[in-house]
């Protein structure tokens, strides 16, 4: 894919399996502005590249049994200038589930189940940020990652 006429090689190709491993990483770009793009998905299809945060009755990809909410579950990591693309997948069968990241997507989303939603961003702050739920739900407080940015 390109972006003012430049190449990104992800280092990783993430696909939505039965099993999530939750750590990942991609290629490091230094774009001259930050893109951010936000669209709501009729299905969970993370494509080629794109990292992929379940919630269900388990958490963010099982974070219950990571650890959460003591230890963060999933963990992203990126390089500053990283293109970042997040699907985010409701399998709820039930209940609604929210999605924000700290400094990169501040509004969040609320998802009924069954339902997706795509963000994309250009990292380029780094530090450590906190990918929470929005919605108070009966997992709510297992629901806690992060994003680091180096």
């Amino acid at each position: 894919m390109t972006l003012q006429g430049r190449w990104y090689l992800f280092t990783a190709a993430i696909v939505l399996t039965g099993t999530f491993v939750g750590v990942f990483s991609l290629s490091n770009y230094s774009p001259s502005y930050v893109l951010t793009k936000t669209r709501s998905l009729a299905s969970c299809t993370p494509t080629e590249g794109t990292i992929a945060i379940v919630a269900d009755d388990h958490g963010y990809n099982d974070s219950i049994s990571h650890g959460a909410p003591a230890n963060p579950w999933p963990v992203v990591s990126v390089k500053s200038g990283d293109l970042v693309n997040l699907t985010f997948c409701n399998l709820d069968a039930v209940e609604a589930h929210g999605f924000a990241i700290d400094t990169y997507f501040d509004r969040g989303v609320i998802l009924s189940p069954g339902t997706a939603y795509q963000v994309s961003f250009i990292a380029v702050q780094p530090g450590t940020f906190r990918i929470f739920c929005t919605n108070f739900c009966t997992v709510h407080k297992y629901m806690s990652g992060k994003l680091i940015v180096s």
